[in-house]
């Protein structure tokens, strides 16, 4: 692959990850996050260290996927952010919440179907040296993806960084509202790396085993490798940060909702331009 190819690519990563982390409601999707570099055969290289010859069947697999992403993926992601940003000008802030938060699951689970393919092709010629680099890679990474989950301090200032990308500056008394929602829950940062290598494992073993049915299931449906422990948290903080948000929507500055409205533009205006 040539570099300006590579650049593409990455950019086009880049906006797919933005997007999903976007129609998340800010709540992310935790230790999914590095699964969303399945789109370029470069990154596989990257996780995997593959030959040329693990190499070659994948990509026209990402091709796929990547022209579903441009055909169908993005202009239904574009008619979801329509609707919302039609709801959240006529000042129904919690209704827009809400739209995103229920659309981002239908999206994400057509994503996931169309991710199937590249991942089951990769299955085919992984061996172990394979599966051994991607355990170092993810464990390496595992202190950048749960950084933010080290102290009730860190997990505020994550909390605020992704509100104010979407409205720009918090006052003192906005900041104050959200904080309640914001601590950490008992023993969340390994929660989250227990779940991290429990998913990790599981799909190693099946890509090894050349399961390629245990690899779909589990590829279109990501919670059923999920830890009891991992789900109950997910699911205090899905809630958690819905009340922020609720807390939070009727302080907002007509700049603030200006500001998150044009954010939405701004992607629309990236997708567009994919086409």
């Amino acid at each position: 692959m040539s570099q300006t190819e590579r650049n593409s690519s990455t950019r086009t990563t880049a906006l797919v990850l933005a997007i999903t982390l976007l129609l998340s409601g800010c709540s992310g999707f935790g230790f999914l996050f590095e699964r969303l570099d399945w789109l370029t055969v470069w990154q596989l290289d990257r996780m995997f260290d593959l030959t040329a010859e693990q190499e070659e069947p994948l990509q026209p697999k990402a091709a796929e996927l990547r022209e579903w992403l441009r055909d169908e993926g993005f202009p239904e992601v574009i008619d979801e952010f329509k609707q919302t940003l039609t709801l959240w000008n006529n000042n129904q802030l919690e209704a827009a919440y809400d739209h995103m938060d229920q659309a981002s699951q239908a999206l994400l689970a057509q994503f996931f179907v169309q991710l199937v393919p590249l991942v089951q092709t990769l299955s085919h010629t992984l061996t172990e040296e394979n599966a051994e680099h991607y355990r170092q890679y993810t464990l390496e990474k595992q202190e950048d993806w749960f950084e933010y989950a080290e102290s009730d301090e860190s997990k505020a200032d994550a909390r605020i960084e992704q509100l104010e990308q979407w409205f720009g500056h918090l006052s003192d008394q906005q900041v104050t509202a959200v904080m309640p929602y914001t601590a950490l829950y008992p023993d969340e940062r390994q929660i989250r790396i227990d779940n991290n290598n429990q998913w990790r494992e599981r799909i190693l073993s099946a890509a090894l085993a050349k399961d390629s049915v245990s690899l779909k299931r589990w590829i279109e449906s990501p919670e059923l490798l999920w830890t009891e422990e991992y789900a109950l948290l997910y699911q205090r903080n899905k809630r958690d940060i819905a009340a922020m948000m609720k807390v939070l929507f009727p302080t907002l500055t007509t700049k603030q909702k200006e500001h998150a409205a044009d954010r939405v533009l701004d992607w629309i205006s990236k997708m567009e331009d994919t086409f």
